[in-house]
């Protein structure tokens, strides 16, 4: 069985299985979609930074991680429900990460 130690929230745990390719990392792009843990549907990243109140000129340099062309993680939010660590799935990836900007 997987242990979640106290620092390391579900939200930010990713289940390795469920990447199909690669892991790659690029910046926010008009159009993006995303599917957060928790949230009911996928909508577009815009509103998300809206929501968590990322400044229109910060998005633009926003680190987004990517599986296959599909959203997996935005920096200050939860993955993606499609790549969401389940319990008794067997290992975790835990992902995080700190702004470079300020």
């Amino acid at each position: 069985p997987v242990q979640v130690t106290d620092g390391c929230g579900m939200a930010n745990l990713l289940d390795p299985k469920r990447i199909e390719t690669e892991l790659t990392v690029r910046n926010w792009r008009a159009g993006d979609r995303y599917h957060p843990l928790g949230d009911e549907r996928e909508k577009k990243l815009k509103v998300y930074f809206q929501q968590y109140r990322i400044p229109p000129e910060k998005r633009t340099m926003w680190p987004l991680v990517f599986s296959n062309q599909q959203l997996v993680w935005a920096l200050g939010m939860p993955v993606a429900s499609a790549f969401a660590f389940r319990e008794n799935t067997g290992l975790a990836l835990q992902i995080e990460g700190t702004p470079f900007f300020t």
